[in-house]
């Protein structure tokens, strides 16, 4: 039959139940068999630690390399709903593979009656290069032909779109490209406008959520006019 503990033995038991305390709070399963010595329960601990430090360093490194370059690469399309009426034809219109959306073509008068893009390609050097358009105009033939666009080195990344039963205004906010980090910086430098809209014709703003996905095509409806839009938010 065991007498009381030692002062040696008294002090490993105290070490090894605030050892086994601490364990807990981590998931571990301490036993206590009298061979086992406090130093080596503290060893056991320690490694597990490191090993769980390890696994939340190699989780959280390439998320904030990732955050760092302003999303994820592979990112799904971003597609924004259509503001507007609900007639008229589908039609989608998109910068090619490696080009971003950077200006407007529109036929305007009291409505937009119809719309269009011009792109920039992105250069081997991350740079934004020669601004072109796009295909042909989504819409009908009236109005008076426009065509606005960012300054160079800036990209479309969000848009203002006046809208009732039919497309009246669309202002693009155009924000800078960073070619080294090939993102856009977040805060819109200037806003590019086709058309004009009374103060009653309801707004609705998108935004590319995402620094890595700027602007880089257009979708909705049109006819005779432009019944409703929205835009597509991508990695070029």
């Amino acid at each position: 039959m065991r007498g009381e503990p030692g002062p040696r033995e008294q002090m490993r038991r105290d070490d090894y139940e605030k050892t086994t305390q601490l364990g807990a709070s981590l998931g571990l399963r301490l036993q206590w068999d009298g061979v086992v010595y406090a130093s080596r329960s503290r060893a056991s601990l320690g490694l597990c630690i490191w090993l769980r430090f390890s696994l939340l360093l190699t989780l959280f490194v390439p998320v904030a390399l990732l955050w760092a370059q302003g999303g994820s690469s592979n990112l799904p399309p971003q597609r924004s709903p259509i503001f507007g009426g609900a007639g008229g034809r589908s039609f989608a219109l998109s910068c090619a593979p490696g080009r971003v959306l950077t200006g407007l073509r529109a036929r305007v008068d009291a409505f937009v009656f119809a719309v269009g893009i011009t792109c920039r390609p992105i250069l081997p050097d991350g740079a934004l290069g020669p601004e072109s358009a796009v295909g042909e105009l989504a819409g009908g033939t009236s109005g008076t032909p426009v065509a606005v666009g960012c300054p160079s080195g800036h990209v479309i990344a969000a848009v203002e779109v006046r809208a009732a039963t039919y497309l009246q205004a669309l202002s693009a906010q155009c924000s800078e490209w960073d070619a080294a980090r090939r993102r856009f910086r977040t805060r819109p430098v200037q806003s590019v406008t086709v058309g004009a809209a009374a103060a009653n014709v309801p707004q609705h703003v998108t935004r590319c959520e995402f620094g890595s996905q700027p602007m880089v095509g257009i979708w909705g409806r049109a006819e005779s006019l432009v019944d409703a839009v929205g835009f597509v938010c991508d990695e070029p």
